[in-house]
């Protein structure tokens, strides 16, 4: 993976031009919050660079976020872990696979909310379904499993509804 401190200080360097509001978001998260940063952009860094589709789909994942703190790039990296198939190599998603993660995320924005972004709670409950759907508990899910995810969260509410009755750790967050 690229240098830690490098991918995250070229990302926020050219996502200023790119996207001035999630690039001050991003500028404003701690110091501990640029390792899990760097880990998130390392998923996207194919051959291990950041080129410009990669920051793209970084940008739309990291523009979930309903407000950018350490804990939810934390959560965001945990689940992009899910929806890699390379558990060892490079961290890096395939565009395929890095696409898929945005259908995904984007999908589970309305699990608890009704707008289009991804909070902390909805980030908990998406690693809750993710680790139920792991049935071999590889800590990732495999492409049958990530694929049928997608097609499933096209009816979310359903979806959501089925998660609440088979999935005891989502029944045990909604509880909070």
């Amino acid at each position: 993976m690229p240098d830690d401190l490098a991918i995250v200080d070229e990302f926020l360097r050219l996502t200023a031009a790119e996207d001035e509001k999630l690039a001050r978001a991003l500028g404003k998260l701690p110091d501990d919050a640029r390792a899990p940063l760097a880990a998130l952009l390392g998923r996207f860094a194919a051959g291990g660079a950041l080129d410009e589709g990669g920051r793209a789909l970084a940008r739309r994942v990291l523009g979930k976020l309903h407000r950018p703190t350490a804990r939810g790039v934390e959560l965001i990296a945990a689940v992009l872990a899910y929806l890699a198939v390379d558990g060892g190599g490079d961290p890096a998603l395939s565009r395929q696979e890095a696409q898929l993660a945005v259908e995904i995320l984007e999908l589970f924005c309305k699990a608890d909310s009704v707008n289009e972004t991804l909070s902390q709670k909805e980030l908990d409950m998406l690693l809750a379904v993710l680790a139920h759907l792991d049935t071999d508990k590889s800590g990732r899910l495999d492409p049958d499993e990530r694929t049928r995810l997608r097609d499933e969260l096209w009816d979310a509410d359903a979806f959501l509804e089925q998660q609440k009755r088979d999935n005891p750790r989502l029944r045990e967050l909604l509880a909070k």
